[in-house]
């Protein structure tokens, strides 16, 4: 399956729900167009932001898959595949970033929590709701946490550096 989605023989959609090649060949869509849009969207992501899928197909003057009228589903799976564009799910959105990191969830967290040695979890929510412009529930932020080296205090409602 790895091997297929590097070779833009399927992408994945949801988790366990694919497209083919062969579905978007009889679409009229191919390869160049989809990679030309992974171009395009790298291009216009700064260094070290965070972006939702929204605010990625905002980010573009001309988007060539727009006119097949395809859900913001296929266009984040476009994104997911292995490339120069790295994704980090927190709860239901996928947050993507310029550049290859392996540790993506530890990386978001510095960005959230800044210079700060503490920050309240619902503060943390707030922030990246009103960075991104869609809710983030807490569940997901708590997930995101617990995957990082980032010390969560439930009883407290805070995340620590140490």
């Amino acid at each position: 399956m790895a091997k297929m989605r590097v070779g833009w023989r399927i992408i994945e959609i949801e988790p366990g729900l694919f497209i083919t090649e062969r579905a978007l060949v009889r679409a009229g869509i191919t390869t160049k167009l989809l990679e030309s849009f992974q171009a395009l969207v790298f291009n216009e992501m700064e260094v070290g932001r965070f972006y939702t899928i929204e605010r990625l197909t905002e980010l573009l003057d001309y988007d060539p898959l727009g006119e097949y009228g395809f859900d913001e589903k296929l266009y984040e799976g476009v994104l997911r595949r292995p490339g120069k564009i790295s994704h980090v799910k927190v709860g239901d959105t996928y947050l993507f970033i310029r550049g290859v990191s392996r540790d993506l969830p530890q990386a978001l967290m510095y960005s959230l929590m800044g210079v700060s040695p503490h920050a309240q979890l619902t503060d943390m929510c707030d922030e990246l709701s009103d960075l991104h412009g869609r809710p983030f529930d807490r569940e997901g932020l708590v997930i995101l946490v617990n995957r990082t080296s980032f010390y969560l205090a439930p009883d407290m409602d805070m995340v620590f550096v140490t």
